[in-house]
């Protein structure tokens, strides 16, 4: 039986202004492959936190980031497969985000995001045994601990915290965005409205204390990856969040 035309469905979403497929009819049909191929979730609810792993003969852990690239690519095929439809409004409408998302335009990044998320949120749950046997696999492939040059394993060690850091750091910046509102935000007053968020949340700095780490830099790094982020005058940059 043939996929569905995640294009056809009776739902819609917005890039802007611009009419485009259904965020989690695109993401159904990205979610269905991946679980195919063995991609799984672990749903840690001790951390409050999910992990992605693709399963089978050689296990891997998949960052959210890694995610996104897999699904902004899987989209880029599913949606050229569903211009080939007779309906007209369908062709259309797939045809349409495409194009915006190979132009990166502005509401792209939160879009495909979302659609990660929602990929994420469709994938299989792997059962405590299996994660178990995926985990120590995945020690066992680990590099042993050198005796002597202990400088490269400690600085192989920060670059995997700064990486978890970020992790949890774009959980919570991908749910906190939309708070600031529809419209336009100067990125040091979002920094400073993050900062304060972050360190009067008990519950994030518990659940994610990378968020609470995270220097300026970083902050402006993920803020560039998830939203809409553009140059306005006297230097300042700012965030475009999207309306409802």
């Amino acid at each position: 039986m043939p996929a569905a035309n995640p294009a056809a469905a009776r739902s819609t979403d917005c890039i802007g202004e611009e009419t485009v497929v259904d965020s989690r009819a695109l993401a159904a049909a990205i979610a269905e492959p991946l679980a195919l191929s063995g991609h799984k979730v672990h749903d840690d609810d001790y951390a409050d936190r999910q992990f992605i792993y693709r399963t089978g003969a050689e296990p891997a852990h998949l960052t959210l980031k890694a995610l996104q690239e897999t699904v902004k690519a899987d989209a880029l095929q599913i949606l050229a497969t569903a211009e080939d439809t007779e309906e007209r409004v369908a062709a259309r409408r797939a045809a349409t985000t495409r194009r915006l998302i190979e132009q990166n335009a502005p509401g792209v990044k939160s879009y495909v995001l979302r659609v990660a998320y929602q990929v994420r949120d469709a994938l299989p749950l792997i059962g405590a045994e299996e994660h178990e046997t995926i985990t120590a696999a995945l020690a066992a492939r680990r590099p042993p601990k050198p005796a002597k040059d202990r400088s490269a394993y400690f600085a192989a060690r920060r670059v995997a915290l700064t990486e978890r850091h970020r992790e949890e750091a774009l959980e919570v910046l991908h749910k906190w965005l939309p708070t600031l509102g529809p419209g336009r935000h100067d990125v040091a007053e979002v920094w400073a409205a993050w900062q304060a968020a972050v360190a009067n949340s008990t519950r994030v700095v518990r659940m994610y204390p990378g968020a609470a780490k995270i220097g300026r830099t970083t902050f402006y790094e993920l803020l560039d990856s998830t939203a809409d982020v553009v140059d306005g005058h006297a230097r300042r940059r700012y965030v475009l969040i999207p309306g409802a």
